[in-house]
This record gives structure tokens, sequence and C-alpha cells, in this order.
């Protein structure tokens, strides 16, 4: 069987049979990367030193 991708707004997916299935999601850097590192006491500039 050839590669298969879902869209993440598929929510659910059921797959038959043996498979291998990767799994993976595009944080928010917002909510996901800056937020938990300025409440674990990381200052503006080391956050933004992380936008490259």
């Amino acid at each position: 069987m050839a590669p298969q991708l879902l869209p993440a707004a598929l929510h659910e997916a059921r797959i038959d049979g043996p498979a291998d299935v990767l799994i993976g999601y595009l944080p928010g850097l917002e909510t996901d990367v800056r937020a938990p590192l300025a409440a674990a006491g990381y200052g503006p500039q080391v956050i933004a030193g992380l936008d490259g």
C-alpha cells in the first residue's frame, strides 16, 4: 500500500491490519513554545533568540 497522509481536521481514523504510523503536529509558537518558556522563567531575549 502507498503512503497515506491524513489531515489533522479528520480527528479520528481507523487503520485495519498492520501499519507503520507516524503521528506529528505543528506546535503553536506562542501557546506551545513561548508561553511555557516565559512561565518557566526564561527572559524575553532568550525566547526571542528562538526565532532564528
